[in-house]
């Protein structure tokens, strides 16, 4: 591997996105007619960042099955997941729209779930702390409109490492009291519920407050 500047397109020694040796997986990748072409890296918790496949050598010819294949009027092709594939994704993703995100993180998911290995057990722990994190915050939130009970068994299920049974009990127990929620709480809600996967009604159904968060 040699690290090749994504702005003057050089052969540099360092980079600090980038070392030498170092396996990374494949998100995307672009060919252009001339023979020019790019892959899109994943870099751990840093934007995906694209750069020159000249820079790397295939470890892993394993196609994502993710992955499908568009062919541009220009001749150029692209293999990526296809919601990544329509026209304004990226800028949608880049200025954090919550769905683009959230497709994002699907499909990231999936295709390190795939490659295994280190990046897909890295990913899966900060997944894992990012949501139970938001998770604590609801739940401290919501302590005025449940019982201690609930509270500690929320808690509970959180720290035991447990953040989807914690969501699903705290949906219902929210709906049950008919508690309302802040805009701030339904939106850590919908974080959570979309990084899980989980059924968008659990949260859609909650009474949310016309004031406050």
């Amino acid at each position: 591997m040699q690290i090749i500047s994504p702005v003057t397109r050089k052969v540099v020694a360092d980079h600090p996105s980038m070392r030498v040796g170092v396996e990374y997986t494949v998100l995307e990748v672009a060919a252009r007619p001339g023979g020019d072409s790019s892959l899109r890296i994943h870099h751990g918790d840093e934007s995906p960042g694209i750069w020159d496949s000249a820079m790397f050598e295939t470890t892993d010819p394993t196609v994502p099955s993710v992955w499908v294949a568009q062919l541009s009027d220009s001749g150029s092709l692209r293999l990526a997941p296809p919601r990544w594939l329509q026209r304004g994704f990226w800028e949608r993703y880049f200025d954090d729209e919550h769905e683009a995100v959230g497709i994002f993180e699907a499909d990231l998911a999936a295709i390190l779930r795939e490659s295994g290995g280190v990046d897909w057990d890295r990913h899966r722990q900060t997944v894992l702390v990012r949501i139970s994190d938001e998770l604590r915050e609801v739940v401290r939130e919501a302590e005025g409109s449940l019982g201690a009970r609930e509270v500690e068994d929320l808690r509970d299920l959180i720290e035991v490492g447990e953040p989807g049974s914690a969501f699903e009990l705290l949906c219902r127990q929210l709906h049950e009291y008919e508690a309302a929620v802040t805009p701030r709480m339904l939106e850590s809600l919908r974080k959570v519920g979309t990084a899980m996967q989980l059924e968008a009604r659990q949260w859609e159904i909650l009474r949310v407050s016309e004031s406050g968060g």
